[in-house]
């Protein structure tokens, strides 16, 4: 079965920024000693001057001074805005009515409208939806409305009234309800891509044939008729992050993330911000000079003080499959919070570019995560010790214990094991009960010690107690200490 002949038809282009046309330079010698010497003067002198490369010309590398449109679709990368044009043109000598057109774009789990006449009334004049931009270009036919008789003529002189508000020549108008030969509705729409994979661009035309000459209007065939296509086209990645994660035991993370450009062209670099957590602020260690972020937590404009410098100098170019490493380092907002610790996510990379002609996009990762580290129930640290200690004298330090389990009361005990201390002995009572410690707090212990021996000595054979659950841990070093003699 043939398919039917519709009296509209449909064009789709993509709308792109032009590129430089490349083309190979013509080098000559202007020397008229030589054969070719008259005739490079007359080429000079023509038309085809511009033709001819100078030897600091930018030509010399294959850049001409025109522009050229792409010959393909071409590639659409994640973070680009979509833009297209539509045109709806009657290509037959019969006028249509309540012509009508939408235009959705289907991804692999959404489906968007960015532009719809169906619910809006012919006679309506307003644009078409935030993100499309709908206009009528009439451009009448000598004599089109003579051959399809009186009540065509009128369906036809209608349309023309509502086209050019009642004035002839060409206009450019919001979408009314009929097209009369030769004339196109024109739709410009826009949709930022925010998603990956196939993408699907469904177009849908709506109309009324006009009665045909010698028919009246009432007896006119009025079957509503309509056309579908489609346009399937794919989204790629233009740029690829990896990251490393290195945690410290007071908590604090530093974050390298390697973004690489794998799209087709170089981009500049607009923006390189670091959103983090609501855990955490952070240093962005890019830039000389840098300073702490604020701790709203998701401001990156904060992570870079006044007057730094970017390391990587004053042109934020990244060619063709070049990489650079960005580093961030992460300080959680509270000593004693315990979330921050064990949170697997760090925060999300914003990214703003612009091509050669200054098309822009912006791509914001993911939650950048990390496999979360195991946090033991609670921690030993030396918070003071002496400034200067002495061989065989008693020397105080104040240990700070940390209950890492919110909710959860522990019962901790201090006893110093004698036979695995080596030069550095425990002072006092052997076995020191601290009593209940609630969850997501600490105390503080003073424990005395003195040195048998001088130089760097460590201290060790300090064993913690939970009596609750009767776990034990030895404390293999709990500082390192230089003894004066």
């Amino acid at each position: 079965m043939a398919s039917e002949q519709h009296l509209l038809s449909l064009k789709v282009m993509r709308l792109s920024r032009p590129g430089f046309a490349g083309r190979a330079p013509l080098f000559t010698d202007g020397a008229t000693d030589l054969p070719a010497g008259e005739a490079t003067k007359e080429l000079l002198a023509g038309d085809v001057a511009a033709e001819l490369a100078e030897p600091d010309d930018l030509t010399l590398a294959g850049m001409g001074s025109f522009l050229t449109l792409p010959p393909a679709f071409g590639n659409i990368y994640l973070g680009e805005t979509f833009s297209s044009y539509l045109c709806v043109n009657n290509e037959s000598a019969t006028p249509v009515l309540d012509l009508a057109f939408k235009a959705e774009l289907q991804t692999t789990s959404q489906r968007f409208t960015l532009a719809d006449t169906l619910s809006t009334p012919p006679s309506a004049t307003s644009s078409v939806g935030p993100s499309a931009s709908p206009s009528v270009v009439g451009l009448p036919r000598t004599g089109s409305t003579a051959a399809v008789g009186s009540a065509g003529a009128a369906a036809a002189a209608a349309a023309a009234s509502a086209l050019t508000g009642g004035a002839g020549g060409r206009t450019r108008t919001s979408l009314a309800g009929s097209l009369l030969p030769q004339q196109s509705a024109e739709f410009v729409i826009h949709h930022d891509i925010k998603e990956l994979g196939i993408h699907i661009l469904v177009c849908s035309v709506h109309y009324t044939p006009a009665p045909s000459a010698g028919e009246s209007l009432a007896a006119a065939d009025r079957e509503r008729k309509f056309f579908r296509k489609f346009y399937k086209f794919q989204v790629l990645n233009p740029l690829s992050v990896k990251t490393k994660v290195n945690t410290l035991q007071d908590g604090r993370v530093f974050l390298e993330a390697q973004v690489q450009n794998v799209s087709s062209a170089p981009m500049f670099l607009e923006r390189m911000s670091f959103e983090p957590s609501d855990h955490f602020t952070y240093v962005d260690l890019n830039h000389r000079d840098a300073q702490p972020a604020g701790g709203d937590g998701g401001s990156g404009s904060g992570g870079v003080g006044s007057g730094a410098v970017s390391v990587f100098g004053p042109r934020e170019i990244l060619g063709q499959q070049d990489t650079r490493q960005y580093l961030f380092m992460l300080v959680p907002k509270s000593a004693t919070d315990m979330a921050s610790r064990m949170t697997p996510g760090l925060g999300k990379l914003d990214i703003s570019w612009r091509t050669q002609f200054g098309q822009s996009g912006r791509l914001q990762t993911s939650q950048l995560s990390r496999k979360a580290p195991t946090v033991d129930p609670f921690e030993v640290k030396v918070i003071s010790q002496p400034e200067a200690i002495f061989v065989e004298q008693p020397f105080t330090l104040r240990v700070r214990i940390s209950n890492h389990t919110p909710g959860e009361r522990l019962r901790l005990s201090i006893r110093g094991l004698k036979n695995k201390m080596t030069n550095v002995l425990l002072r006092g009572a052997n076995d020191i009960d601290l009593g209940g410690l609630e969850g997501a707090s600490h105390v503080e212990v003073d424990l005395e010690f003195f040195s048998l021996v001088a130089g760097l000595q460590k201290i060790t054979g300090i064993q913690i107690s939970e009596k609750i659950s009767g776990t034990t841990r030895d404390i293999d070093s709990l500082a390192v200490v230089r003894v004066l003699s």
